[in-house]
């Protein structure tokens, strides 16, 4: 996938996602696609960019907030989410810094 296509995937996908957000605030029983199948899509996704990584950060943090805000500590639903962050924090680290030295540390 080109990263102009990788882009507009996810920028898609973060639309929906805010869609499925405001319908599951709305409606008694709001109808799919529901926004926490939507974040871990979104999640999954490699970020292109420091946006994209950053839209990512915000959403890691809502699911914090919201796990938070009923007492519960984060459940193994959000492992997965923090794994992507780091690996996307890896990779464009490595994209700004090319001449880097390689190191199998990360």
């Amino acid at each position: 996938m080109s990263l102009e296509a990788q882009r507009k995937a996810f920028d898609e996908l973060t639309a929906q996602f805010h869609d499925a957000r405001s319908r599951e605030l709305r409606e008694n029983l709001p109808s799919p696609p529901y926004s926490e199948t939507l974040a871990t899509r979104l999640m999954a996704m490699p970020a292109a960019d420091a946006d994209q990584l950053s839209v990512k950060l915000r959403f890691f943090a809502l699911e914090l907030a919201k796990e938070a805000e009923f007492g519960q500590n984060p459940d193994l639903r959000l492992i997965p989410y923090f794994a992507s962050i780091q690996r996307d924090c890896v990779v464009l680290l490595r994209t700004q810094m090319p001449d880097a030295p390689e190191s199998k540390d990360l």
